[in-house]
């Protein structure tokens, strides 16, 4: 089993910092609007909904990753290292099925973190948004996202990315719901 791990996981925390980054710079632009070029905006924010997407990619999978290597000896943390290594696009259903491959406990908190999240934010549709979104940028059919739509997903993110790192973090619910089952 791993040592004691940092926590977040330094993937996470470096995702963070950038993807902040990012989230600040398309705030200030779109603040001073007037003595920017439209098109730099609309860029930066396509860009931000691009990173959101990778930043939950990231969150997701080193959270569960860390928390089956606390808990397995090595061969089986290298073979689950293998099997998550080809993260899918971060939607609601495919981080549920990641989840129910691991519990059911975990899948069900998740749903139900989704449907009663923070605010009045529907997080499964905001989120499911931003990563098609995320495809239609990728693939060059996208030029409607605005700065305030990628900024809101942003927030979306942070709170779908904080219940990863919340709930697999050690001592966490993860690790005293799903480890008493073993």
């Amino acid at each position: 089993m791993a040592e004691v791990q940092e926590w977040p996981p330094y993937e996470v925390q470096q995702s963070m910092r950038r993807l902040d980054d990012l989230e600040s710079l398309v705030q200030s632009l779109l603040e001073q609007q007037e003595s920017c070029n439209d098109d730099v905006v609309s860029n930066l924010a396509k860009l931000l909904v691009i990173r959101c997407s990778g930043h939950l990619e990231v969150t997701s999978s080193s959270c569960i990753l860390c928390f089956i290597e606390r808990h397995s000896e090595s061969v089986v943390s290298d073979y689950a290292r293998s099997q998550y290594k080809k993260w899918q696009n971060p939607n609601p259903d495919n981080l549920k099925r990641i989840l129910s491959s691991i519990s059911n406990v975990a899948s069900g908190a998740f749903s139900s973190y989704m449907a009663n999240g923070k605010d009045t934010v529907d997080l499964s549709a905001e989120i499911g948004s931003m990563v098609k979104e995320r495809g239609r940028i990728a693939h060059g059919d996208n030029d409607s996202v605005t700065p305030r739509k990628a900024l809101q997903f942003y927030g979306a993110t942070l709170q779908v990315s904080a219940w990863f790192i919340d709930y697999f973090r050690p001592s966490g619910d993860a690790d005293n719901s799903l480890c008493k089952q073993l």
